[in-house]
């Protein structure tokens, strides 16, 4: 048993990770997605499971959404704050881990700066400065919230994508090996025989790899 959405979500989080903050999460390689977080204060500590904090913490967040037209919202966070019990119970140790990781990421980015070999090709880089290299001052909050959103929206539903797309393709041989004779004929053989990354240019056109992922899309839209 190979469970592929866990680590799709691994490969995604280490992708949107090196995208945002040029940093990349480094889940692929430890197979695990433990990290480092620091709290507002700045104080450092492990979360066992970034991909629970998101799931937990959004499940938290919708919530508190739900209810927002019964303006009692604010005093039910401070409530649930109030309680490590029900913290914990209903996500908002979670949300706030999630958030967390990001600012340390975010933190460790400002802090190193992209790669040398990249400038401010990473997300960060283009919130801190614009395209003439002025500084947009940003305040460090608005970073951080800025941050999350590209964590959280940039990885989890690609992820979920993608496992629909290869959970479809092992359900239907047929189309698997319709797309594998696709490939073959696209890209070099070396190329899909060890690990280097196939070209975008080799695959950005195949139509039977595109009717694939559409079909899956249309099939099960990841939420």
């Amino acid at each position: 048993t190979f469970n592929v959405r866990a680590w799709l979500n691994y490969f995604l989080l280490d992708v949107i990770g090196d995208m945002a903050f040029g940093l990349p999460m480094g889940f692929i390689r430890a197979g695990s997605d433990t990290k480092p977080a620091q709290s507002p204060s700045g104080k450092e500590y492990t979360v066992p499971s970034m991909i629970k904090a998101l799931h937990h913490g959004v499940r938290y967040s919708i919530v508190l959404a739900q209810i927002t037209s019964l303006r009692l919202h604010g005093l039910i966070g401070a409530l649930i704050g109030c309680s490590r019990y029900l913290s914990t119970r209903l996500g908002a140790t979670d949300s706030a881990n999630f958030e967390n990781i990001s600012l340390l990421q975010l933190q460790r980015r400002l802090d190193k700066r992209a790669p040398t070999d990249r400038p401010s090709r990473d997300f960060i880089g283009h919130i801190i400065a614009d395209k003439a290299g002025t500084a947009r001052d940003l305040p460090f909050g608005e970073m951080v919230a800025e941050s999350v959103v590209m964590m959280n929206a940039g990885s989890d539903t690609t992820a979920a994508a993608l496992t629909n797309t290869v959970f479809y393709l092992l359900s239907n041989p047929a189309c698997l090996q319709k797309l594998r004779e696709e490939l073959q004929t696209a890209v070099p053989a070396g190329q899909l025989h060890n690990d280097t990354v196939v070209k975008y240019d080799s695959v950005r056109t195949l139509p039977y790899l595109r009717a694939c992922i559409d079909e899956s899309l249309r099939l099960r839209p990841p939420q």
